[in-house]
């Protein structure tokens, strides 16, 4: 059976001539193979393929490719499939483009005349273009086969001193867009002919090659240790090549410049070539942060300050490594204890010396004497010590310790202010990755105070007023620098704060009664330094005599001079003492009654002293009958008739 092919194959296809497929269909009685020869010789055609080239009987398809078509020329093929006996021819057809090329495109002459044969390979008809002002240089014609042309142009001797140069165009006649170009050098009798007379080469170094024309033996030298002469990397050429290796330049500041001496032996005809070499220009690869901090001890009335600094590491590419530093300015690092007392109206670094007299909350008024001890301090340590001396009993007195508010709150970055900028150009533009955070603030220092104190306050021991409120603690600023539009922070530097509190009873003296010490104490350190403050306030009992009759508070409703009403009543004194109280008057209006013991007390009770008793001393009042004030008085008198207190009574009318 034959081989069938189906109506609608093209058994005479025509391929593009950039190459290109196109596929046929058959069906074969049996197994088939394919073949492919030239139409003009019985030979394979290397620029066609077929895929797949055999299979089984049945329906096949092939794929014909061919490459690009680079002859010049129309070119045909014949894909043949056999099937047992049978055959059948597909016949391949391919268009050409036009093309010129020149195999070489320099050409550098001595001075003698010459003529230069010239490979050129084309697919249509050209013509030669040497400019109207070249005169030295003829056509000489071409000798042609299919493609391939040998193009002779013959240049006239020079005669002259200076070299000379040209460019011939080679163009296609019918289509001005195809062209290809030769450059031609002719050096002077008995000269040096270089291409160039300057090179400029990068700053890494390398390869630095050139050609030379000349008919002399030549010298060469270099100015530069930099530069070093080595051996050919080719062979066969005509010209004389010299290659130089350039050494990297490893300043990232300063080019360099060297000459090539090229000198005719035993001639005085040289020819210097310069070669520049730029700057090496790093690559900025990596930044690297770096906090520290320094102390500057206090001197010429300056206190104990200290510097934070940022060292900023630009490592480059050429491996250097530039460190910029920027300081802050001092902040101060000290420690603070301030106590208040009932004296004053804020806590002050000395405490405060004298006696106050207060209200109680039972009616009865009292006092509290102060009295300041030894301060010690220096740039690390402040110990101040103080004492009270109540009524009542000091070990009875109560506590509170607790923290206090922060002037300023911690890493609130926007509310810190300046302490130092820089300017704008200490900013590196390039972008590196760091991870550190983004700050939009001028490139600078920026600064706030974050102390804050521990207070204890200790009591009275009816809880009415406080005797001591104790602040201790260390004054500490926070500080980060803006750099490179990042904040690199200090948090890591925060100090380490240890309150303590502690209490010690105190035995009774020749001049008080017993006592309790209370010890505040605030243990820091901060940037590798110590820092220690303390408050020691020691609270003692009055000493009293027991022979004496004492009184311990005044009743509020009844005061040293006091405006009575003028009707007849009974007036009453409570007051607290040790012993009991009679009263005694000057005027006959003015009655004393008796004297009541009532409740003992039990926050003016001295231990190992006496107990305290409420008393109350009655007076009977007369009526004023006159049309005047009167004045009275009363007087308050111990067992042994001493008066203790002496009270005016004005009586309206």
């Amino acid at each position: 059976m034959p081989i069938t092919i189906p109506s609608t194959e093209d058994t005479q296809p025509t391929l593009q001539k950039d190459g290109g497929s196109t596929t046929f269909s058959f069906n074969a009685p049996q197994a088939w193979s394919v073949f492919i020869t030239e139409t003009t010789a019985t030979r394979s055609a290397s620029w066609l393929k077929v895929h797949p080239t055999s299979g089984a009987a049945g329906d096949a398809t092939i794929t014909i490719t061919a490459e690009p078509n680079a002859t010049g020329e129309t070119r045909t093929a014949e894909v043949t499939i056999r099937s047992g006996s049978q055959a059948e021819t597909v016949t391949v057809t391919q268009d050409y483009s036009n093309f010129i090329t020149l195999e070489q495109r320099e050409i550098v002459a001595g001075s003698e005349e010459q003529t230069v044969t010239l490979d050129i390979t084309s697919t249509m008809e050209y013509e030669v273009l040497i400019p109207d002002s070249v005169d030295w240089i003829t056509d000489g014609g071409n000798t042609r086969t299919v493609t391939t042309r040998s193009h002779m142009l013959t240049i006239a001797a020079n005669s002259s001193y200076d070299p000379r140069q040209t460019e011939v165009v080679f163009r296609g006649k019918t289509d001005a867009t195809l062209a290809d170009t030769v450059k031609v050098y002719q050096a002077y009798k008995g000269a040096i002919v270089m291409v160039k007379n300057e090179y400029e080469v990068d700053a890494v170094g390398g390869a630095l090659d050139f050609k030379v024309q000349t008919n002399l033996d030549l010298e060469v030298t270099v100015s530069a240790d930099w530069i070093k002469q080595v051996q050919g990397r080719t062979r066969g050429l005509v010209e004389k090549d010299l290659f130089f290796d350039i050494s990297p330049n490893e300043s990232d500041s300063v080019g360099r410049e060297a000459t090539i001496t090229i000198k005719g032996k035993d001639t005085g005809i040289s020819q210097d070539i310069l070669v520049r070499q730029t700057a090496y220009v790093p690559v900025l690869d990596t930044v690297i942060y770096r906090t520290g901090y320094t102390w500057e001890e206090a001197h010429d009335n300056l206190p104990l300050l200290y510097y934070a600094h940022v060292e900023r590491e630009r490592h480059y590419t050429n491996g250097k490594v530039y460190t910029d530093r920027f300081v802050d300015n001092g902040h101060p690092a000290d420690v603070k204890v301030s106590i208040a007392t009932e004296l004053d109206t804020y806590p002050k670094n000395e405490p405060s010396e004298g006696t106050v007299i207060y209200d109680k909350h039972n009616g009865y008024k009292d006092s509290i004497t102060y009295s300041r001890g030894e301060i010690f301090e220096n740039d690390s340590i402040r110990i101040v010590h103080c004492s009270a001396i109540i009524s009542a009993n000091p070990t009875e007195s109560e506590t509170d310790i607790f923290d206090g508010n922060r002037n300023n709150i911690p890493e609130e970055w926007n509310n810190y202010v300046v302490s130092k900028l820089y300017d704008t150009s200490v900013n590196i533009t390039q972008k590196v990755v760091d991870g550190l955070p983004l700050s939009l603030k001028a490139p600078g220092w920026y600064f706030q105070n974050l102390t804050y104190d521990n207070i204890l306050q200790i009591l009275l021991p009816d809880g009415v007023k406080p005797i001591f409120s104790s602040y201790v603690d260390v004054n500490q600023y926070d500080q980060y620098l803006s750099i490179d539009n990042k904040r690199i922070d200090f948090t890591k530097y925060y100090p380490n704060r240890e309150n303590k509190y502690a209490t010690e009873d105190l035995p009774a003296t020749d001049s008080h009664g017993i006592g309790k010490r209370y010890i505040h104490e605030c243990i820091v350190n901060f940037l590798g330094r110590n820092f220690y403050s303390s408050s020691i306030m020691d609270v003692y009992q009055r000493k009293y005599d027991l022979d004496r009759t004492y009184i311990l508070g005044d009743c509020l409703a009844l005061s040293d001079e006091y405006n009575i009403p003028k009707n007849e009543h009974i007036e009453s004194i409570r007051l607290l003492s040790n012993k009991s109280i009679i009263g005694v008057s000057d005027v006959n209006w003015i009655t004393y009654t008796g004297t009541n013991k009532k409740e003992k007390s039990t926050l003016y009770s001295a231990p190992g002293q006496f107990d305290a008793y409420e008393w109350d001393i009655q007076f009977n009042i007369q009526s004023n009958q006159d049309e005047k004030e009167r004045v009275g008085h009363i007087y308050l008198k111990d067992d042994k008739g001493n008066t203790v207190k002496c009270i005016t009574l004005t009586q309206r009318y």
